[in-house]
């Protein structure tokens, strides 16, 4: 063997000795942590209504008189009724417009009104309640508000304010419940609301404003906690070595020998495999980064709203708890590269509180990107509760 075939030799040997030992430092971290118990390839069953959540619950009693709903019973006795009714109405599509002065004058009747987090097509509606296909003509129409009058009358409102859209919805009879509901809201020690053009006085210009239909309170307002929260990754520090084995798994699969493990100079820890093709981040601060670089050559579909968010959720139920609180706060489209990307942005509460921290993307706790049906990035910050305190132990 000739001098220059003996140094290609050792050259192999040493970067084949290098991926080994790679790998054996990588595994030795937890040397005594089972992989094979763990299921990544269970698939979530996770109900898509659950995550469609009105975050504003409000109350007309008539006359000028209304209050906000934040007790999670209360809101979720309203809102499941409420989802019955307008199955039931969207189901048979009785949809005439309206205009603007007669949405106004609907939401100053008795009735509950339903605010939704973010505007959303009528299309994504039917997908996420699990209706039939909608036609085609109104199926791109946008609503962020449902107003349901108490009475047993057979029409409900969709609204936009943003769009001045606003349409009636007929179907059957829709039953004395909402209008029992309100009733006990009425007996109770509710916090009365006002519209805001009859609190404050405008000239007829700034009335226009959409703003000057809001309701405020104009009661004495009960005392709200102040909660402590936590992160809820905590293996970082030193213990939960099977949660983080877990997540490496399904970040990487079963083969973590050409995976690099890199510490950032505030505590955090990326896992990086390839050439940049995955990348599994772990905040110190509890943050957890999860992107998946797409193929050149990798084969993706088109997927529907609906099927897009049962998979983000299935991805994003890999890597923690889904909070029972969750919900779609925000989606958007885009559709310029031909392959459709999907962002899905959810938010959750603690306490009836929304969790509100400095980590947060884009405002939301969770962000998840698709191209076509391929989650291709994932930024998840959920807290955990720690303890409720009071007013007076802040103050």
């Amino acid at each position: 063997m000739n001098r220059e075939n003996f140094k290609s030799l050792i050259l192999i040997s040493l970067f084949a000795l290098s991926i080994v030992m790679t790998g054996v430092l990588l595994k030795a971290k937890n040397p005594k942590v089972d992989l094979s118990n763990i299921d990544d390839s269970a698939d979530y069953k996770i109900d898509t209504e659950t995550i469609f959540y009105p975050q504003g619950f409000s109350v007309s009693f008539g006359g000028g008189s209304y209050t906000g709903i934040y007790d999670e019973e209360d809101r979720n006795l309203f809102w499941d009724e409420g989802v019955f009714i307008l199955k039931n109405y969207l189901s048979e599509l009785d949809l005439s417009v309206i205009n603007r002065d007669e949405w106004l004058e609907i939401e100053r009747t008795r009735g509950v009104t339903f605010k939704l987090p973010f505007s959303i097509t009528l299309d994504q509606l039917y997908q996420v309640l699990s209706l039939d296909k909608i036609s085609s003509d109104i199926k791109s129409k946008k609503i962020s508000t449902i107003v349901m009058p108490s009475s047993s009358e057979d029409k409900i409102y969709l609204g936009n304010l943003e769009t001045g859209e606003f349409f009636r919805l007929k179907g059957k009879n829709k039953g004395e419940t909402i209008g029992k509901y309100i009733l006990n809201i009425e007996n109770s020690n509710f916090v009365e609301y006002r519209r805001v053009d009859d609190v404050l006085l405008f000239n007829p210009v700034e009335k226009e404003s959409a703003y000057n239909n809001e309701i405020i309170p104009v009661t004495k307002n009960k005392e709200f906690p102040v909660i402590k929260v936590s992160k809820e990754i905590k293996f970082l520090e030193g213990y939960a070595d099977v949660e983080l084995n877990a997540f490496l798994k399904r970040a990487f699969g079963d083969n973590m020998d050409f995976i690099k493990r890199i510490e950032g100079l505030d505590g955090s820890i990326a896992y990086v495999y390839g050439y940049n093709d995955k990348i599994l981040r772990i905040g110190a601060n509890g943050r957890i980064e999860y992107n998946d670089r797409l193929g050149d050559y990798e084969e993706i579909r088109n997927v529907e709203f609906s099927e897009g968010l049962k998979i983000a959720l299935n991805t994003l139920a890999k890597y923690g708890n889904i909070p029972s609180s969750l919900y779609l706060s925000e989606y958007e489209e885009n559709n310029d590269s031909g392959v459709q990307e999907k962002k899905y942005y959810f938010d959750y509460k603690i306490k009836n509180l929304d969790v509100l921290s400095k980590n947060m993307i884009n405002g939301h706790a969770v962000e998840i990107i698709l191209n076509g049906n391929k989650v291709i990035s994932l930024k998840r910050d959920i807290k955990q509760y720690t303890k409720t305190i009071t007013m007076s132990e802040v103050w």
